[in-house]
């Protein structure tokens, strides 16, 4: 089910040529010091997961810190992929075991959940697997959209990129469970903490009223060297501020006209691919649910790398974002997220 963003009208763009998505992956918690295999899978995070409109010689948005010490494993492919992928030929000792302090569980008290992400996709790299477990435990699961991720494409020009992703993310939600798709059409790679962007999330928590609102990593960087994209920025810092003003009648008076009541049941915002994680959840019984929704993006990973098979890009980019080896938890998989609001 699409239903577009109520308020001002958006046309899909079609002069967006040429902008830049980065990097969406988890980085340490702490500077990395000796190639272990955990920190041999967040550096092919920060690289293989760069913007597919890379096409310099370099990536130069990278630190040459964090590229000189990518190990020979790591080898840089086509400047249209995402950056680097493994080769099969020798491995990497592990470090010692750690010693931090297990991660809780994130409680999962409440019966709906809305998820507001930038584009199409950001929902897929592992937070799908945690959807997939909500669904399956009988909660509602709402996806918004903010951008059609019309930008997302270099090959594929804006007007016929925006609706090809929003195909592929209806799919992709369906396959978690997830019945309502709304798209708010917001420009892709232009998001901006305006008061337009803040009034359409408001919007969206005021007319599903979720208990947990989930959204994709916010801060600045992945990590030393590694600049966040200016829509993640934006979009996670609005919906901190949206669900707040979803609770208040009077900051945006006419949700009240167009029939949205106040909603102050919000108990939990969550950070998705955090660089600062507070809390665990347990996908173990749904990795593959979740790499079966992120494969469903064929034609967005098809352009980013096409001499690589979609679904071995999918199992790769699970390999990284999914923690097989938090301490506390035997060895089960596991989705760090970061408790933003709550507790």
């Amino acid at each position: 089910m699409v239903r577009p963003g109520r308020g001002r009208a958006r046309g899909l763009p079609s002069d967006l040529e040429g902008t830049s998505r980065w990097t969406r992956a988890r980085l340490p918690r702490a500077p990395v010091t000796a190639w272990s295999s955990q920190a041999v899978r967040v550096a092919h995070a920060a690289v293989r997961l760069a913007g597919s409109h890379l096409t310099r010689p370099k990536i130069n948005h990278f630190s040459d810190h964090l590229l000189s010490r990518v190990p020979p494993r790591y080898v840089r492919v086509a400047p249209s992929s995402r950056g680097f992928r493994p080769c099969h030929d020798g491995g990497v000792s592990d470090a010692a075991p750690s010693t931090a302090a297990p991660l809780p569980a994130l409680p999962e008290d409440g019966d709906r959940v809305l998820v507001v992400v930038a584009h199409p996709d950001d929902a897929e790299y592992g937070t799908a697997a945690a959807v997939a477990r909500w669904t399956a435990a009988g909660k509602q699961v709402v996806y918004v959209m903010a951008t059609s991720g019309e930008a997302g494409i270099d090959t594929v020009a804006p007007a016929q990129a925006g609706p090809l992703r929003e195909r592929e993310e209806l799919a992709s939600a369906q396959a978690v469970g997830v019945g309502v798709v709304e798209f708010l059409r917001h420009r892709d790679g232009r998001l901006t903490e305006g008061v337009d962007l803040r009034r359409d999330v408001a919007r969206a928590v005021r007319q599903h009223r979720p208990h947990l609102v989930v959204t994709i990593n916010h801060h600045d960087t992945w990590g030393p060297g590694t600049w966040n994209t200016p829509d993640h920025r934006a979009l996670g810092r609005t919906v901190l501020d949206a669900v707040a003003d979803a609770a208040n009648r009077w900051i945006f008076p006419e949700l009240g006209h167009e029939g949205f009541a106040p909603w102050d049941g919000v108990r939990r915002v969550v950070v998705a691919n955090s660089t600062s994680p507070t809390h665990v959840v347990d996908i173990t019984d749904t990795v593959e649910a979740g790499i079966a929704a992120l494969a469903l993006h064929v034609e967005y990973f098809r352009a980013l790398d096409p001499g690589v098979p979609v679904r071995r890009q999918a199992e790769d980019v699970y390999e990284q974002v999914v923690r097989r080896d938090e301490p506390g938890w035997s060895g089960r998989a596991v989705l760090a997220v970061e408790l933003a609001l709550g507790s």
